[in-house]
């Protein structure tokens, strides 16, 4: 290979030379706001540049496509977009953000003053050379927005940092007017300037210049920023207005040294409106703030201020004030919960101006790698060269370009982002770095420090930037822990000597930084440290530095960040680490986990195209013996019994001859081929996830640093684990299986443990089960065989597959007479029963390996077939695929296995009885049934609940008889025994049930058929009918004694065809009866019916002859007589209320209190008409006996007495 100095083609030797700068040249790292001196912009500007302004075609456009010249056309065009508005803008408010270093404080600096006028040294404007500084292609279009804004306003500009000038606790608002006052001539001292505004709104100000005048002897200009300026006003304020100030010094006295007074944001702006009126007429005011931002930082009053103040100025100045204000984040990018988020609504979005980093590269070449035409055709010549080794070897240059790498050169495209990412890690995590260092500013502070400090301007042509020289500009930026370790391993690298591991220590160092996102990989630490353009491969000879560095403890590795420096918390860390004891016991537990863990993760062997699961022992010669760590419960599974034993007991005589033992025939046994390494591993392990598991118990309470190393410790821990398992993979792939006296190895089936394994597992399974069978049952096929109807039923039941089912007959039966039936019915019927459990595990077990589906289909054929019997936990049998719950049994292979089974024998039902009970089915229900138990039984359930319901009818049509008699004993039994037939769904229960009360049934059925044809609803209306004559017209007339000797005997007749047992039989005998009754009423009634009639005719007339009633118009008469009239009630003969005794009382008593009752309203009219009124005397004479005329005239001689006394009183006498 060439060297590089042969290579380059010009004389330019050192990199120095190549470019058109001194980039040995110091550049301030920060732009200040206050340094505003024409010199100082001079300089600034010459530096500045302007990236973007590629249109879309243009291949810089992709890579930058809003750069800094698309933002000052952005910013510029809607500045003056809002004042075109009639009302001009509601929000006059600019927010410029971007990351550290990114150029927003320049961006606002070189506006804002570029806006008031600035000129130049060199007799240009700032805004001339801040367009000049626009060299892309479409710079017309900057230059176009500042004429189309220039054209519409006359500006002026406030610029200034916020935390530079802000005095303490100053709201913004207050701090732009001082420094509004300030550039517009107010004096420095706020009290002083409060008073010159004061001074101006009331007319004043002349006066006051006057009178300076007079009384210093200067103009006010000249001594308005003196340091004694507040004692000269005061002096001027005594003159001009001296009955106020009554002493030179009052006005001093009351106000020198105060700050401005604690104005409102609207007050300010009232402020600001005026201070423009006095002294900028005409002109346009732009606040340009710095650091806005970090200034209002979680303090809610400043942003509530700033909210006030934005809106203000708008409202009161209608586009006459501007703010633009700085800030490093993207308002659209904050949470609406926070400060600065609450922002949002007073910045509009068209007046956002954001700089991404997207334009870092081509400043950083711009303004300090920018080569000479002669470096570019040097540079193009050796990547030419060198390309590939860079696309090879070198960071991030896959995709490199000529352009690319002469562009930045001598650093590779990719290190600056690289680059801005650890310097952002840096500023989030050491209190190291101090002010605004990040991105741009850093990178080209960065380099500025290389060129100078590691001489890389002296370097040759064809050497690269590296990251052990950042390492050595950026180290003081580092925190402390990683700079304590890194002393103690340079010192340990002087003493070695180890140049190589020195540099990629510095790499890890750095890189460390941005693990998360990007892993520290050996390939990453050679490409960052690749130093020439004709270096090779550098990567073995790192990897044996890392790992030397490794085994001293100075770095750590993860799978997920890659290489770290060990802290000195991480080497105690790893150091307690270390002192973790793992016995071989322990270690021996760790590998068995692991070893479940990959069987679970190998696929199941497959024969006669069905899966087969692994089970698995585990033996270690020392604390497991047998342990089994992976048993299968369900189905048919392949063994393996694997052996972690030392090379002392790996005989294979001695495994040959175990592996035809009875006990391990089917066993596989596969012993380990190593297990030093795999104990290494595990206690590697086993101590990691101790640490974890004893720091994870009180995470919440770790310090930062110990939580870092907890989650490293998690990383590393995953490592381990992937190593363990490595290890055991190849520890048993190089080992040996032995199967049934042969010796195996494992590599004949795959190079992988889960290969092998699976494979072996294929193989050897047709010698385990050579009587598998490949069918399964599903759900929906097993539930065919508990069908009523057997016909379309899978083929698998038929025979020359399962052979559970035949056609007999044309029609499809149970029979059971397949192989795999037969044997499990002959292993039922000689173990004189079986439990499911032991059933399951001989037939899916060696050498059977049914499908548990299988063994389910089998059972429930048998049980059609009438050959076992299944006698459930609870005691319950199961005799029939009909009987309750036996389609769950047989879906449930839990409840089955739990169950015991029984070869099925005749039973308490022969074949009589059945002749008997289908004999009852055909003579009484009219029924033709079969033989079989479940035809029995659905005979029971299909005609039994309708005679249930007869019979409850009966005993309805039965309770609405007369004296309600009761079910005879024969439907009693009846009953009883049709609930006792239908209590259980069970098949065998059910036809036992109906054998036993077979008897009763046949009785109980025929009476009730004879009841049910007798009992008629015309015969319940007739009997009810004769009730009813018992009940009012019978007992009516024995209550009246009008009872002839006939009629009673009528009576008594008709009672006791009620009382019979059957009173609806031979009705027609008491017909006769019930018709003399019935009339013999009717006749006694009609006659009381008439006596009322007479009686009331009677009271009537005797009332109507009263002295007065003649003289009663018609409703007088009506009242009276009407209470004669309602004392009957309107009946006829065929009614039965009111009863005749009530008819009886009617005559007797209520018509002569009626007759009373007339007369005495009859009275009461007849006084109302003669205002006499009548008196009532009782006369005493009915029922008096008289016998001679002495009695009468003494009778009368009293009756004179009452008679006379009343008629002395003037009242008219009636006697009743």
């Amino acid at each position: 290979m060439t060297t590089l100095d042969s290579d380059a083609r010009t004389s330019q030797n050192a990199i120095g030379d190549l470019f058109r700068k001194d980039v040995t040249r110091d550049i301030p790292p920060v732009i200040y706001f206050h340094e505003q001196s024409s010199e100082k912009l001079l300089e600034e500007v010459r530096e500045y540049i302007i990236t973007g302004g590629y249109p879309e075609d243009h291949p810089h456009h992709t890579r930058v496509p809003s750069g800094i010249h698309e933002q000052y056309v952005r910013l510029l065009g809607g500045i003056a977009r809002e004042l075109d508005k009639a009302q001009g803008p509601e929000l006059p408010t600019a927010w410029i953000s971007g990351f550290y270093g990114s150029g927003k404080s320049s961006f606002a600096k070189l506006l804002g003053l570029a806006l008031d006028g600035k000129t130049l040294p060199d007799g240009r404007t700032l805004a001339q050379a801040l367009l000049a500084a626009d060299t892309s292609p479409l710079a017309h279009e900057f230059r176009d927005a500042w004429e189309v804004l220039s054209d519409k306003i006359d500006p002026i500009a406030v610029v200034f940092d916020i935390g530079g000038v802000a005095r303490d606790h100053e709201q913004i608002h207050a701090a732009a007017i001082r420094q509004l006052q300030e550039r517009l001539g107010y004096s420095h001292l706020a009290s002083v300037a409060e008073y010159e505004l004061r001074l101006e709104r009331d007319g004043q100000w002349p006066d006051f210049l006057a009178a300076c005048e007079d009384v210093h002897g200067q103009p006010w200009e000249e001594l308005r920023d003196d340091a004694m300026a507040d004692d000269l006003f005061s002096e001027v304020m005594h003159a001009l207005l001296p009955s106020r100030y009554t002493e030179p010094m009052t006005w001093a006295d009351l106000f020198a040294g105060r700050n401005a007074q604690n104005l409102a944001p609207n007050e300010a702006a009232d402020a600001i409106a005026d201070v423009m009126r006095f002294r900028a007429p005409g002109k346009t005011l732009f606040f340009v703030i710095d650091e806005v931002s970090q200034y209002i930082h979680q303090d809610e009053q400043r942003m509530l201020r700033l909210q006030s103040f934005a809106s203000s100025l708008g409202q009161r100045l209608r586009g006459r004030a501007w703010l633009l204000v700085t800030g490093q984040e993207k308002l659209e990018e904050a949470s609406e919960s926070t400060v600065l988020g609450k922002l949002k609504g007073r910045f509009p979005p068209h007046l956002r101006v954001h700089l991404d980093a997207t334009n870092i590269r081509d400043v950083v070449h711009k303004r300090l790698l920018f080569k000479t035409e002669a470096a570019e055709a040097t540079l193009q010549d050796l990547f030419a060269r060198y390309r590939d080794n860079l696309r090879l070897y070198a960071y991030e240059c896959a995709d490199i370009t000529t352009d690319d790498f002469v562009e930045v050169y001598p650093m590779l495209p990719g290190h600056i982002d690289l680059l801005m990412d650890i310097t952002s890690a840096m500023h989030l995590r050491s209190t190291r770095v101090q002010g605004d260092t990040h991105a741009i500013r850093g990178l080209i502070q960065l380099l500025g420090e290389l060129f100078r400090e590691k001489q890389l301007a002296t370097r040759e042509v064809g050497r690269l930037v590296t990251f052990d020289d950042i390492f050595d500009v950026q180290s003081s930026a580092l925190d402390n822990d990683t700079q304590n370790t890194m002393a103690a391993l340079l010192k340990w690298c002087a003493d070695t000597e180890d140049e190589l591991a020195i540099r990629a220590a510095k790499a890890v160092a750095l890189l460390q930084l941005v693990a998360e996102n990007r892993p520290t990989t050996v390939d990453l630490i050679a490409s960052v440290l690749y130093d020439r353009l004709d270096r090779g491969d550098q990567r073995p000879a790192i990897t044996e530095a890392l790992n030397r560095l490794r085994d001293k403890n100075f770095i750590s590795y993860s799978d997920t960040r890659g290489y770290k420096l060990q802290s000195s918390a991480g080497k105690d860390w790893a150091q307690e680490r270390e002192r973790i004891a793992v016995s071989h016991d322990q270690a021996s537990e760790v590998v068995s986990r692991e070893l479940a863990a990959l069987i679970d993760a190998t696929p199941r062997p497959r024969h006669h195209g069905s899966d087969f699961y692994f089970s698995a022992f585990f033996n270690d010669m020392r604390s497991n013996h047998d342990a089994v760590i992976k048993r299968n419960h369900h189905q048919a599974s392949i063994t393996f019994d694997f052996q972690f034993v030392g090379k002392d007991t790996q005989s294979s005589t001695a495994w040959i001859q175990r592996s035809e033992e009875s006990t391990t025939k089917n066993r596989v046994i596969w012993v380990v081929g190593h297990t030093q390494e795999v104990i290494d591993a595990a206690r590697a392990w086993f101590r990691s996830e101790k640490m974890i598991r004893t720091y994870d118990a009180r995470r919440a309470n770790l310090g930062a640093a110990t939580l870092g190393l907890l989650r490293d410790e998690e990383t590393r821990r995953d490592s381990l684990h992937r190593e363990l398992v490595n290890q055991i993979n190849s520890a048993w792939v190089a080992g040996k299986m032995y199967f049934r006296g042969r010796e195996i190895e494992p590599r004949n089936f795959g190079a992988a443990f889960n290969t092998a394994l699976h494979r072996a597992g294929e193989v050897l399974l047709p010698e385990v089960f050579p009587n598998y069978v490949s069918l399964t049952v599903t759900e929906k096929e097993l539930d065919q065989l508990l069908s009523e109807s057997l016909g379309g039923a899978s083929a698998k039941f038929m025979e020359g597959e399962l052979g559970i089912l035949s056609k007999d007959a044309g029609v499809m039966v149970a029979t059971c007479t397949g192989q795999i039936p037969t044997q499990i019915l002959g292993a039922i019927t000689s173990a004189h029963g079986l439990n499911g459990t032991t059933l399951f595990n001989q037939f899916t077990s060696e050498p059977y390996g049914y499908h548990a589906s299988i063994i389910q289909a089998c059972l429930a054929g048998l049980v059609r077939a009438k050959k076992i019997v299944i006698q459930l936990e609870s005691g319950k049998r199961v005799t029939s695929y009909r009987d309750p719950g036996t389609q769950d049994l047989f879906r449930k292979e839990r409840d089955l296995k739990r169950a015991n089974i029984f070869p099925a024998t005749e039973g308490d039902i022969s074949g009589r009885d059945r002749i008997q009970m289908c004999r009852f089915f055909e003579d009484h229900l009219s029924a033709t049934v079969d033989r079989e138990d479940e035809a029995l039984a659905d005979a029971v359930y299909a005609h039994f609940p309708e005679k249930r319901t007869r019979l409850k009818d009966l005993k309805s049509q039965l309770q609405r008889l007369p004296g309600a008699p009761p079910l005879p004993d024969t439907l009693l039994a009846l009953e009883s025994a049709l609930d006792l037939c239908l209590s259980s769904r069970r098949v065998e229960e059910t036809v036992l049930t109906l054998k036993q009360q077979l008897d009763a049934l046949r009785d109980g059925v025929h009476q009730l058929g004879v009841y049910a044809s007798e009992l008629t609803e015309e015969k319940i209306g007739a009997l009810r009918r004769l009730e009813a004559l018992m009940m009012y017209e019978a007992a009516q007339l024995k209550q009246t004694g009008e009872l002839s000797e006939e009629v009673g005997a009528a009576i008594g007749r008709v009672q006791d065809q009620l009382k019979s047992a059957r009173p609806w039989q031979d009705l027609i005998s008491v017909e006769a009866d019930a018709t003399r009754i019935r009339e013999a009423y009717r006749e006694a009634r009609q006659a009381l019916i008439d006596r009322a009639t007479v009686a009331t005719r009677e009271a009537v007339e005797r009332i109507k002859l009263r002295d007065g009633f003649d003289q009663l118009d018609g409703d007088g008469s009506n009242r009276v007589l009407r209470i004669i009239r309602e004392a009957t009630t309107a009946t006829d003969a065929k009614a039965v209320a009111p009863g005749l005794g009530e008819l009886t009382r009617e005559i007797d008593v209520n018509i002569p209190r009626a007759l009373d009752e007339a007369h005495d309203r009859l009275d009461k009219l007849i006084v109302s008409e003669k205002e006499v009124p009548v008196v009532k005397v009782r006369h005493g004479l009915s029922n008096r006996t008289i016998q001679t005329e002495e009695e009468l005239e003494g009778v009368l001689e009293e009756l004179r007495e009452q008679i006379k006394e009343q008629l002395g009183r003037g009242v008219v006498v009636r006697l009743y």
